[in-house]
Protein backbone atom coordinates (compact mmCIF):
# COMPACT_ATOMS: atom_id res chain seq x y z
CA UNK A 1 0.00 0.00 0.00
CA UNK A 2 1.59 3.22 -1.18
CA UNK A 3 0.55 6.81 -0.57
CA UNK A 4 2.50 9.93 -1.45
CA UNK A 5 0.36 12.73 -0.07
CA UNK A 6 2.85 15.61 0.11
CA UNK A 7 5.99 16.30 -1.93
CA UNK A 8 8.17 14.79 0.79
CA UNK A 9 5.87 12.32 2.59
CA UNK A 10 5.68 8.74 1.34
CA UNK A 11 3.85 6.03 3.28
CA UNK A 12 4.49 2.34 2.63
CA UNK A 13 2.31 -0.02 4.64
CA UNK A 14 1.01 -3.57 4.51
CA UNK A 15 -2.58 -4.75 4.94
CA UNK A 16 -3.91 -1.58 6.60
CA UNK A 17 -6.54 -0.45 4.08
CA UNK A 18 -10.10 -1.76 4.36
CA UNK A 19 -10.98 -2.48 0.73
CA UNK A 20 -14.64 -2.85 1.71
CA UNK A 21 -14.87 0.85 2.55
CA UNK A 22 -15.80 3.22 -0.28
CA UNK A 23 -13.78 6.41 -0.55
CA UNK A 24 -14.11 9.85 -2.07
CA UNK A 25 -11.18 11.72 -3.59
CA UNK A 26 -11.43 15.37 -4.60
CA UNK A 27 -15.19 15.27 -4.16
CA UNK A 28 -15.67 12.29 -6.50
CA UNK A 29 -16.38 8.69 -5.50
CA UNK A 30 -13.77 6.10 -6.50
CA UNK A 31 -13.63 2.31 -6.48
CA UNK A 32 -10.82 -0.03 -5.51
CA UNK A 33 -9.49 -1.93 -8.50
CA UNK A 34 -9.59 -5.71 -8.37
CA UNK A 35 -6.20 -6.13 -10.03
CA UNK A 36 -2.79 -4.60 -9.54
CA UNK A 37 -0.77 -2.56 -12.06
CA UNK A 38 1.56 -4.53 -14.33
CA UNK A 39 4.64 -3.28 -12.43
CA UNK A 40 3.38 -4.99 -9.25
CA UNK A 41 2.68 -8.34 -10.90
CA UNK A 42 6.34 -9.38 -11.05
CA UNK A 43 6.93 -8.42 -7.39
CA UNK A 44 3.80 -10.05 -5.92
CA UNK A 45 4.66 -12.67 -3.32
CA UNK A 46 8.41 -12.01 -3.44
CA UNK A 47 10.67 -11.15 -0.49
CA UNK A 48 11.85 -7.57 -0.05
CA UNK A 49 15.63 -7.59 -0.54
CA UNK A 50 16.49 -3.89 -0.64
CA UNK A 51 15.46 -0.32 -1.14
CA UNK A 52 17.07 2.95 -2.09
CA UNK A 53 16.28 6.61 -2.54
CA UNK A 54 15.87 7.95 -6.07
CA UNK A 55 16.80 11.52 -6.85
CA UNK A 56 16.30 13.81 -9.81
CA UNK A 57 18.31 16.87 -10.80
CA UNK A 58 17.30 20.45 -10.22
CA UNK A 59 18.54 23.52 -12.01
CA UNK A 60 18.82 27.19 -11.04
CA UNK A 61 18.90 30.33 -13.15
CA UNK A 62 18.09 30.61 -16.83
CA UNK A 63 18.26 27.11 -18.28
CA UNK A 64 17.00 26.09 -21.73
CA UNK A 65 14.74 23.01 -21.33
CA UNK A 66 13.60 22.80 -24.95
CA UNK A 67 15.96 19.91 -25.77
CA UNK A 68 17.74 17.30 -23.69
CA UNK A 69 18.27 18.14 -20.03
CA UNK A 70 21.53 20.09 -19.69
CA UNK A 71 23.05 17.70 -17.15
CA UNK A 72 26.26 19.75 -17.06
CA UNK A 73 24.22 22.56 -15.40
CA UNK A 74 22.75 20.45 -12.55
CA UNK A 75 22.67 22.58 -9.39
CA UNK A 76 21.91 19.62 -7.12
CA UNK A 77 19.69 16.61 -6.55
CA UNK A 78 16.37 16.31 -4.75
CA UNK A 79 14.63 13.20 -3.40
CA UNK A 80 12.16 11.96 -5.99
CA UNK A 81 11.11 8.49 -4.94
CA UNK A 82 11.89 5.09 -3.59
CA UNK A 83 13.43 2.12 -5.42
CA UNK A 84 12.19 -1.16 -3.87
CA UNK A 85 13.97 -4.42 -4.77
CA UNK A 86 12.63 -7.97 -4.69
CA UNK A 87 15.68 -9.96 -5.81
CA UNK A 88 16.07 -9.27 -9.52
CA UNK A 89 12.74 -7.36 -9.72
CA UNK A 90 12.39 -3.73 -8.75
CA UNK A 91 9.71 -1.07 -8.36
CA UNK A 92 10.24 2.68 -8.61
CA UNK A 93 7.65 4.57 -6.55
CA UNK A 94 7.76 8.29 -7.20
CA UNK A 95 5.63 11.39 -6.90
CA UNK A 96 4.08 13.25 -9.79
CA UNK A 97 2.82 16.23 -7.73
CA UNK A 98 -0.72 14.95 -7.08
CA UNK A 99 -0.26 11.32 -8.13
CA UNK A 100 1.86 8.40 -6.92
CA UNK A 101 3.47 6.57 -9.83
CA UNK A 102 4.95 3.07 -9.94
CA UNK A 103 7.31 1.78 -12.60
CA UNK A 104 9.50 -1.29 -12.98
CA UNK A 105 12.52 0.89 -13.84
CA UNK A 106 13.87 4.22 -12.55
CA UNK A 107 12.79 7.11 -14.73
CA UNK A 108 15.18 8.84 -17.13
CA UNK A 109 17.55 11.30 -15.42
CA UNK A 110 16.87 9.81 -11.98
CA UNK A 111 19.70 8.33 -9.97
CA UNK A 112 19.49 5.59 -7.32
CA UNK A 113 21.34 6.37 -4.06
CA UNK A 114 21.54 5.43 -0.38
CA UNK A 115 20.90 1.71 -0.88
CA UNK A 116 19.75 -0.25 2.18
CA UNK A 117 19.24 -3.91 3.11
CA UNK A 118 21.43 -6.33 1.21
CA UNK A 119 19.75 -9.48 -0.11
CA UNK A 120 21.73 -11.77 2.23
CA UNK A 121 20.50 -9.70 5.24
CA UNK A 122 16.85 -10.03 4.21
CA UNK A 123 17.10 -13.78 3.75
CA UNK A 124 19.10 -14.35 6.93
CA UNK A 125 16.72 -12.50 9.23
CA UNK A 126 13.68 -14.67 8.55
CA UNK A 127 11.58 -11.65 9.58
CA UNK A 128 8.06 -12.07 8.06
CA UNK A 129 7.51 -8.29 8.20
CA UNK A 130 9.96 -7.79 5.33
CA UNK A 131 8.16 -9.98 2.82
CA UNK A 132 6.12 -8.49 -0.01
Amino acid sequence: ELAWDVADRLSVSWNTIDLGTAFTFVGRPHEWRSSHPHSFAAAAGRVLTGWAVTENPYFTGDVDFTGELPMDLVAGWTMAGLWIEFGDVGLHVYSGADTTYVSDAPQEHYRVTHRQLQEKDAQASGDPTISS
